[in-house]
């Protein structure tokens, strides 16, 4: 994983400086290494040497089967390769994934691993994000002040077993959970920054966790990172090092949410932002826009679930019907791809009963669950509950 102060990433931006003026876009493949766990375990406390050594051999391995001018870049448990002829770019990962998976099972220390390669087209705006400082501009939306504690429902334990600490905006038409009004009607972002909301609710859910812990009453909350902090290579490093400072005896009960991704957004940089989000929880939540069209290829990202969050609606109409068909369409396709479904702010009737025949693996509702000062534990709440309050 890259940091600004990596040598590497200096270097790769002025390799970049000298192609990316006039380029639409980039051919790019993630290359994920499966089998670290068994590596890990049979290094023990060398793991860390090791580790490095892996990184290293895979490193030299790809780069000697590359073009001089492709630049590989080490990410998470895999790396990121750009090429710069996009031509052969496909013929080039096809080739890697079969020479890594030969290369590590003749290699007696490393014959537990297997490569994966996913290639996907990236757009030079996505690419100048991720590797450029933060940005001058004042910031067009401001951080919301006000913060609330939603109980989470879980329908596969009967259970309220979490909290979601969440920015709000208060209006005539209801509570609207999240950082950016303009994000959740448009699915695009205006330029600003919200890591300050984002580090602030992350110390508040990890107090909340100590107290938890303290009162032999533990349970999950979530921490969130905005997808604008992880743009933007400042504001990933300011919020990436107090995320890795997380005690030990609370990351079990962390849960990580990559906030309000804006739709088109590349696959390999959402790999990368979990990949980053993981090496502290292995719970990895991504909210997506309802009306993203990339919803249902999200497999094999190592994500825990998807979360969508509606905005204040009324109990009826035709929003109603949309959400009622996201649930019914998004939740099974979810299920086949190994990932769980989550939705918040669900305040419908309509929508409550769908939740209740099972169409979402995680839910909040103000209406049903109002918000708390502190988490209270795992308290039972089973879906004959839920139906009865309905």
């Amino acid at each position: 994983m890259l940091n600004a102060d990596d040598p590497l990433l200096e270097s790769v931006i002025s390799r970049l400086k000298s192609t990316i003026h006039g380029r639409e876009s980039f051919e790019t493949s993630q290359i994920k290494l499966i089998g670290l766990t068994d590596i890990k375990q049979r290094a023990g406390a060398e793991w860390p040497a090791f580790s490095q050594r892996i990184r290293t051999i895979s490193k030299n391995f790809i780069e000697r089967r590359l073009d001089k001018k492709d630049i590989v870049i080490p990410a998470g448990d895999g790396f990121i390769i750009i090429y710069m002829n996009p031509e052969d770019s496909k013929i080039k990962a096809e080739g890697l994934q079969q020479a890594l998976n030969t290369f590590y099972l003749g290699d007696e220390d490393l014959n537990t691993l297997s490569a994966r390669v996913h290639s996907q087209t990236i757009e030079t705006k996505h690419l100048v994000r991720m590797l450029s400082p933060e940005p001058t501009a004042a910031p067009a939306e401001s951080n919301p002040s006000d913060m609330a504690m939603l109980p989470v429902w879980s329908s596969a334990q009967g259970a309220l077993t979490g909290y979601w600490i969440t920015p709000v905006r208060r209006n005539g038409d209801g509570s609207y959970y999240g950082y950016s009004k303009h994000w959740q009607t448009s699915g695009v972002h205006r330029e600003g920054s919200f890591l300050d909301t984002d580090l602030a609710i992350l110390r508040r859910a990890v107090a909340s966790i100590e107290q938890g812990i303290q009162s032999k009453r533990p349970c999950l909350v979530g921490m969130s990172a905005h997808a604008t902090s992880l743009q933007h290579r400042d504001r990933r490093q300011v919020l990436l090092r107090e995320l890795f400072a997380v005690p030990d005896r609370v990351r079990p009960y962390l849960i990580g949410r990559i906030a309000e991704v804006e739709p088109g957004t590349p696959k390999t940089v959402l790999v990368e932002w979990v990949h980053q989000i993981r090496s502290t929880t292995q719970r990895v939540s991504i909210e997506m826009h309802s009306g993203d069209r990339a919803l249902t290829a999200l497999g094999d990202m190592g994500l825990h679930s998807v979360a969508c969050v509606l905005p204040p609606t009324p109990w009826w109409g035709p929003k109603v019907e949309r959400y009622g068909r996201l649930i019914q369409t998004l939740g099974p396709a979810l299920k086949r791809q190994g990932v769980k479904f989550r939705l918040d702010n669900v305040n419908s009737p309509e929508l409550l009963g769908l939740v209740a025949s099972g169409g979402v693996d995680f839910c909040t509702s103000d209406r049903v669950w109002p918000s708390v000062d502190s988490p209270q534990g795992i308290r039972p709440y089973t879906t004959a509950q839920l139906q009865e309050y309905l």
